[in-house]
């Protein structure tokens, strides 16, 4: 593979926040319909889990949009197509999956990428980025 910068440019950052918000919208419709299900095909405290889970992941955009102002993330290997391609295999993952549950492990693994790009350390984006493929293998 070859060696370039991910998530170098603010555009690069912008473009995996509008993902990753994506990836939050899906998992709130994911909660509405096992809600709906009658019966529901989730508890009450995965339902709330889930807010918490989607909060933290719309949180941590916002802070993305902000790097994406406030300068670039350095260092990190790999190619931004493979980064974008796992958050939006993932969220359609979130859309098809059966299970509530495993919805919530691979939206989890998304939680993780989008704070690890926070945190902006290169080997804890490349060790999200694998949990997201892995999430959706």
């Amino acid at each position: 593979m070859a060696q370039n910068p991910m998530l170098d440019q603010p555009m690069e950052l912008r473009k995996a926040a509008k993902m990753l918000s994506a990836s939050a919208d899906t998992m709130a419709e994911a909660r509405r319909a096992a809600m709906s299900a009658d019966p529901p095909l989730i508890t009450p405290g995965e339902f709330k889990l889930s807010i918490l889970h989607e909060n933290a992941m719309r949180d941590a955009v916002t802070t993305i949009l902000l790097m994406a102002i406030d300068g670039t993330i350095k260092g990190i290997q790999g190619s931004q197509a493979d980064l974008e391609q796992a958050i939006a295999d993932a969220s359609e993952k979130i859309r098809k999956i059966e299970s509530i549950k495993k919805t919530f492990s691979v939206f989890a693994s998304l939680i993780g990428l989008a704070q690890a790009i926070v945190t902006g350390n290169p080997a804890g984006i490349l060790d999200a980025f694998i949990e997201v493929k892995n999430a959706t293998a």
